[in-house]
């Protein structure tokens, strides 16, 4: 008998996270939200860093690799596809340089995704942080509707369907051979992909699931100016890009289900698809046995 649309498994969405330092205090906050989105997303923690401390759910894939690793993995595609010698001594230098190669992941960690499950042409891959929390994505994306990017123009979740095409934009950004072998980080993810990026969805017709319009991006104390030029004068600063009049009063996790609230002190309210916490020092925080839910504050985690 024949295969039916009904037999293929829905798309997933697959993101590589290379990591080297310190985790942050809150990690297993989030892998208990990545535990709540078995349904549509697998993370591969590429790493080197221990992990027994912590609960690691099914749709975590660790792969136990060191920077040095990705340093010859870079090095031996600059010389395979580009023809580029450079020892991998000299690139990436430290680990935040990464943000200028999230854009080659997708060429880079293909065998990872493929050995891991990714399907061509059906799934997403892509690259992301773990900085944040997740919500229940599945509330906001909607495979039915043939998307082609999920994301928008941040490093935190972005993932493309699993094509070729895909695979090589990278190469449409001027210079981009220059900046990996540059040691200043030129945050290329979202700086200088972000036009090559339009450019291919514009010429394509493409679809793009938009993550910025549903997204809770708290903005950390050095990009206040950014947003509000009268932050000084303030007495509150606790507000996301999204509305950046608004102060945050808290964000509420409801468990078990993961659902993420972000409540204003104006009284309004909106679901969001994750929370970034980008430059924040949150402490450790575990939910006691039987709550309901957890809030995340400007300063902290605490019982809701």
């Amino acid at each position: 008998m024949s295969a039916t649309t009904s037999d293929v498994p829905p798309p997933r969405i697959y993101i590589a996270i290379p990591y080297f330092g310190k985790l942050p205090a809150y990690f297993q906050l989030y892998l208990n939200s990545l535990a709540a989105n078995q349904d549509i997303l697998t993370v591969l923690l590429l790493t080197n860093v221990g992990l027994t401390d912590y609960t690691l759910p099914p749709n975590l894939i660790h792969v136990n690799m060191s920077l040095t690793d990705i340093r010859s993995k870079i090095a031996n595609l600059l010389q395979a596809d580009h023809g580029v010698t450079v020892s991998p001594s000299l690139l990436v230098k430290t680990p935040y340089k990464l943000v200028d190669f999230k854009i080659l992941y997708p060429k880079l960690f293909q065998s990872l995704f493929t050995e891991n499950g990714a399907r061509p042409n059906i799934d997403y891959i892509g690259f992301g942080d773990c900085d944040l929390i997740y919500g229940r994505l599945s509330h906001f994306i909607d495979f039915r509707n043939n998307y082609d990017v999920l994301g928008g123009y941040h490093g935190h979740l972005m993932a493309f369907r699993n094509t070729i095409p895909f695979q090589n934009l990278y190469k449409s950004v001027p210079n981009i051979l220059q900046i990996w072998q540059e040691d200043v980080v030129h945050i290329a993810d979202e700086i200088a992909f972000r036009q090559p990026l339009l450019n291919y969805i514009a010429e394509g017709k493409l679809k793009m699931f938009y993550t910025n319009a549903h997204f809770c991006d708290i903005v950390p104390p050095c990009f206040f100016n950014r947003f509000r030029p009268d932050h000084a004068t303030r007495t509150k600063n606790f507000f996301d890009v999204y509305n950046p009049t608004k102060d945050i009063t808290h964000i509420t996790c409801e468990l078990p289900d993961h659902t993420l609230i972000v409540q204003y002190d104006d009284g309004s309210s909106r679901e969001t698809l994750y929370a970034h916490l980008q430059k924040r020092s949150h402490s450790a925080f575990a939910s006691p046995p039987g709550a309901t839910a957890y809030r995340i504050t400007e300063a902290e985690f605490t019982t809701a």
